[in-house]
């Protein structure tokens, strides 16, 4: 005996809508995937740009004192040759100002190499 046709059309229909709706499910699933995974990418991003800018304040906060320091350094040597009547006869630099540019030099090497500064 042969079964009813409008039955193996309805099984057949079932099928269909079963695979169709299981397609439909599991794009609904990657999605909701795609997603979370852009919602972690851009808070990592937020995280590295904050990160990125703190060392950026840091680095202008450094470079601000480093800019004041060589200001003050370079006040200090035009004071020194201020006073100077007239360089010496040998041409040597007054002690003086080797001592500043050593202090600057110290300061620099103590600085590159995380030791406080004076």
């Amino acid at each position: 005996m042969l079964p009813n046709p409008l039955v193996l059309y309805g099984a057949g229909a079932a099928i269909l809508i079963a695979a169709v709706g299981g397609y439909k499910v599991r794009d609904w699933q990657c999605d909701a995937a795609y997603a979370a995974a852009i919602e972690k990418a851009a808070k990592k991003e937020r995280e590295m740009r904050d990160a990125l800018e703190e060392k950026g304040r840091d680095f202008e906060a450094a470079k601000d004192t480093a800019d004041g320091l060589g200001a003050a350094r370079a006040t200090d040597i035009r004071m020194v040759y201020r006073e100077v009547a007239a360089p010496p006869s040998d041409c040597a630099v007054p002690s003086d100002v080797v001592r500043l540019l050593q202090g600057g030099v110290d300061s620099a090497n103590a600085a590159a190499s995380g030791e406080p500064r004076d």
